[in-house]
Formats: structure tokens, sequence, C-alpha cells
């Protein structure tokens, strides 16, 4: 059989995702069963007691299908936004939301502005769909803005903005987001990604359900709780978009996209507000602890809005990536993002983030003779 006469002709240019090194691997690489996770930007507190009960309670009715609609998660979504629940749609973590994005949107050949530094599974969605992607340009380590808007034809249909950005933390405040829009045509959809929203200091950063519920109808905000609420293990995303196309992207959701324990322990976990807290007061105040380190050892990082820091190793990332993971340590080795010589470090709990300070520094210092 010719698979390359048969598959869909989008899959040829699609990359597979690389994800941070599991801990399975290095359990079985080095004997490593319990090491520091700080790879993925996973919550370091882990999950809302509160929300773990109810998913254990939720187990009795596991072999009944969940509500195919997630009335009650979306109303609670909805409240929490000041939305209608109309206005809402979930997904299986934000990536299947970005899927059914382009699903709803893309013909072949059509085209969706992604920035050249950015989440790789927007441009994965866009080749799938047999899309093309325009990749707009950088400002050192910020999105180009204007560069995007340079970049629109007749042929736009999508843009794909993340605030803040991942892999380079940076964000992007209000009066840039609401100027970028107001230039955007309205029939280009601008699937705005803040999965990392929760975690940024900005005086100004943008009101985007604000600039939706004011008019901006092509606006489709995307939002997560695996970083801010610890649900990466239970995949739960969602979109707030125009009730319009809200009902184009429930044309092809899958009808139970989101499992009964998920639906469940997610309206627990948000309605959980000191986790929450707690969790930002943390990442925050560590966040600030990182500058510090990395500065006393003379290395250049990029300040973040997010719970992760991107840091300059000064050579092969793999190298370093490779020592720490043979002390227990798991961070993520950002080559594939574009930086062969950067280290992306998940920030953990106080006494994580000692240990990988103390086991870093060591290697550093051996390895560069700082």
């Amino acid at each position: 059989m010719d698979v390359e006469k048969i598959i869909n002709t989008g899959l040829k240019k699609i990359k597979p995702y690389i994800p941070g090194t599991p801990i399975i691997e290095i359990a079985r690489k080095y004997g490593i069963e319990n090491p520091i996770k700080m790879n993925s930007n996973e919550n370091p507190l882990g999950t809302s007691i509160k929300a773990v009960e109810k998913a254990e309670k939720s187990l009795k009715n596991i072999n009944i299908y969940p509500d195919p609609e997630s009335r009650k998660l979306r109303e609670t979504l909805a409240v929490m936004h000041g939305v209608n629940a109309e206005n809402v749609v979930v997904g299986s973590g934000g990536d299947e939301l970005f899927y059914y994005i382009a699903m709803a949107f893309l013909n072949d050949n059509d085209e969706a502005i992604i920035p050249e530094i950015t989440f790789p599974i927007y441009e994965t969605a866009v080749n799938i769909m047999r899309g093309r992607v325009v990749k707009s340009g950088m400002r050192g380590m910020r999105i180009d803005l204007e560069d995007i808007l340079n970049r629109l034809s007749i042929s736009t249909k999508l843009i794909f903005f993340c605030n803040p950005n991942n892999p380079t933390g940076d964000a992007i405040s209000h009066d840039e987001f609401s100027s970028f829009i107001e230039r955007v045509p309205e029939d280009v959809i601008v699937v705005v990604d803040e999965a990392y929203g929760d975690f940024n200091e900005l005086d100004d950063f943008p009101r985007t359900v604000d600039l939706l519920k004011s008019g901006f109808r092509n606006i489709v905000l995307v939002k997560t709780l695996s970083k801010s609420h610890g649900f990466a293990g239970l995949r739960v995303g969602y979109a707030i978009v125009d009730e319009i196309i809200a009902e184009l992207i429930n044309r092809i959701r899958l009808p139970f996209n989101l499992t009964l324990i998920s639906q469940e322990a997610a309206v627990e976990a948000l309605r959980d507000k000191e986790f929450y807290t707690k969790t930002i007061d943390l990442v925050r105040r560590e966040r600030k602890r990182y500058y510090s380190f990395f500065e006393s050892l003379g290395l250049k990082y990029f300040k973040s809005h997010t719970n992760y820091i991107l840091v300059d190793v000064m050579k092969d990332a793999s190298e370093v990536t490779e020592e720490l993971m043979k002390r227990g340590i798991l961070v993520r080795n950002a080559s594939s993002y574009g930086f062969p010589t950067f280290i992306r470090v998940t920030i953990g709990t106080e006494e994580q983030n000692d240990i990988f300070m103390k086991t870093f520094k060591d290697i550093v210092k051996k390895q560069l003779k700082l």
C-alpha cells in the first residue's frame, strides 16, 4: 500500500508534537522513581482537594454517559466571566478547541497567521485542514502585532495569538491588543489563547471578554484549567465566543468530549477560590526568586508572565537537560522552539525550586566554570 497516495495531504506538513519528557522515561533510563517534574508547566500544588473529592464521588456513575452539553460546567464558567452559557464551548483541554476552530473555518489553502515563535499546536491544526500557515515575525521575543496586520490578505481566515506567549512568557497589554483588534477585518477570526493568563502581572492585561461583549464578535478566547487549577490530567479547556461561532463549533464537537469526572471536578475546582489564589501567589512569589537566582549566575533569562521561565544556559541545552535528568529533575529543552541553548523551567513549590537551584548551580558551575 502506498500511504503517500491515500493520506490527507495536510499530514505531510505536520511534525509530531514533542511533549515534555514523561516521568516513566527517567525511571526507565536512570532508575529514578520520584523525579521533580518541571518541564510541562503543571500546577506544583496539585489539584484542589475539593475537586479531587468530587471526582472520587463521581466514580460510582462512570457507567453512565456524561452530559453531552456540559451544562453545569458551562453555566459556572458563564457566571464567572459575565456571559451567557451559549457563549461558552468546552473542550478536552484547549488543544481540542484549536482543532475544532480550524475545522470550522478553514478550507484548502485558506491562510492562518501564526507568530514565528509560539505554541506549535496551532500550526498542526491548520495543516490538518490543508490550510496555509503564514508566519509573522517577532520584535525580539515579543509578538509583532503590526507584522501580523501587514500579512493579512483576502485569503486570511484565522489569526492565532498566544497571550502570554509560550515559550517566551511575554504578554501584550490591553491597549496594544484593543488597538490591534480594531484593525482586523471582522471576517477574520482572532483566536486568543490565554492558557497562562492567570499568572500575568501586567497592570493592563487584555480584558478580552469585554472586547468580545463590546462588539468584536470575531474574537475566540480560549482558556484552560490545566495550569491554574491543576487539571492537566483531566483535560478541561473552554472557549468564550459569539453565539454564532459557538453553534458552528458545536456542530463538529464530539458529543461526549468531556468525561463525567472532568465535568463534575471542574465545577468544584472553579468554586475553590482559596486553592486558585494559593497557586497564583506561589508562582508570582517564586518567579521573582528565579530572577534573582539567574542574575546571580550571570545568565540571560526572559521575564515571564507565566508559570515558567526561559533561561539561556550558554551551551547545547540538551547537555544541561540530560545532566539535570540524571539527578532526578525534568526540565524542557527549548531547542524545538528554536532556542538551542535555552531550557524552560516550570516554577515548582518552594522546596522543589530549592532543589532545582542547588542542582542547577552545581551543574552550570562545572560545565561553564562560572
